[in-house]
């Protein structure tokens, strides 16, 4: 991985997320106080349409109810995305689909915007979900 652990992303969580514990199974998700986190990572691409890209199951989303699904940023930070942005965006846009009924979830770092980019959806600014990781943690699990 070239990129935050879980831990390593939960130490940078808001300090109202209090109480994160490991849900039963072999899932990455967690409980908070703020509800259920769901996490994944990604290394840095570097390519011209992709920074970041993440594979999310929908399903697990809804069937978990996770509130916020937590996005490891390479050692950059995280994005913390509430899970009604996420289905709100999928339903404007036919986002494109992997296997096993998993979706993309690509981000673009643009200057110092972000931005969630999939073909064929409009490209929409995510910027405010981003919270970059302090100093302190500056090494990723190899």
């Amino acid at each position: 991985m070239n990129y935050l652990s879980i831990e390593q992303s939960i130490n940078i969580l808001p300090p109202e997320f209090k109480n994160i514990v490991k849900c039963p199974g072999r899932r990455p998700i967690y409980s908070s106080s703020m509800g259920n986190l769901y996490f994944r990572g990604s290394k840095d691409f570097g390519y011209k349409h992709k920074t970041w890209w993440y594979s999310i199951d929908p399903e697990v989303i809804k069937s978990e109810r996770i509130a916020y699904i937590v996005l490891a940023a390479d050692a950059k930070g995280i994005f913390l995305i509430p899970s009604s942005i996420f289905f709100a965006y999928r339903h404007r846009h036919p986002v494109g689909a992997v296997k096993g009924g998993r979706e993309d979830f690509t981000i673009l770092r643009n200057d110092n915007r972000y931005i969630r980019h999939e073909a064929k959806c409009e490209d929409e600014d995510i910027t405010r979900y981003f919270i970059s990781n302090p100093e302190n943690l500056v090494n990723v699990v190899k």
